[in-house]
């Protein structure tokens, strides 16, 4: 396989429910996603690990590049997911949020791009890859709203976590690969 840029691990948090909250209540949906907007902006003060975060409506995005011979750049990576999670979904009480991790390789930004400030503002995302990609394959084949977390199995070979609930081989990007996606309800250590 042909390497196209830095390992990394892509986590997607999304939360449950929200479309629902939004339809049927006088503004508390968009208050909760609001919060979650502010307190992922709050998060910049201890996030180490992760060097890209995106957001927007009820969802969120993180970049981690790892490294395969240190397992300790998974587990940080997780951790800060998991630590994340835990704040959105307390934001999002009792629904709370899933989150998809997959590790996959970043594309690397194109040949000729620079951060600017002109109009349009135009933002790349590092964590454009096959594992973002991924990220729905998973969510389309497994979603069920009772699975907090979907981890592949790459990540969970280098990160001791519980037992997982359950766990499914589905094909994903690229040339529709097998990978076991395990999946935990509620924490993932305990």
């Amino acid at each position: 396989m042909t390497n196209i840029g830095p390992d990394c691990i892509i986590s997607y948090i999304d939360m449950i429910d929200t479309g629902e909250l939004l339809n049927n209540s006088k503004g508390v949906g968009v208050t909760i996603i609001r919060n979650m907007h502010d307190a992922i902006m709050k998060s910049k003060t201890w996030i180490r690990y992760h060097e890209e975060i995106c957001f927007w409506n009820d969802s969120v995005l993180l970049l981690a590049k790892v490294d395969v011979s240190q397992r300790d750049t998974y587990k940080h990576a997780i951790d800060e997911v998991r630590k994340i999670k835990k704040i959105i979904d307390r934001i999002n009480s009792p629904k709370g949020s899933f989150v998809v991790c997959v590790k996959g390789q970043a594309f690397p930004p194109p040949v000729d791009w620079k951060v600017n400030e002109e109009i349009p503002r135009m933002n790349y995302l590092q964590a454009s890859s096959l594992a973002f990609a991924n990220c729905f394959t998973i969510i389309d084949s497994l979603k069920n709203n009772d699975i907090h977390w979907y981890i592949e199995e790459r990540i969970i070979e280098k990160v001791k976590l519980r037992k997982e609930d359950s766990n499914q081989e589905i094909d994903v990007f690229p040339r529709k690969t097998k990978r076991v996606i395990f999946m935990f309800t509620g924490d993932i250590y305990k």
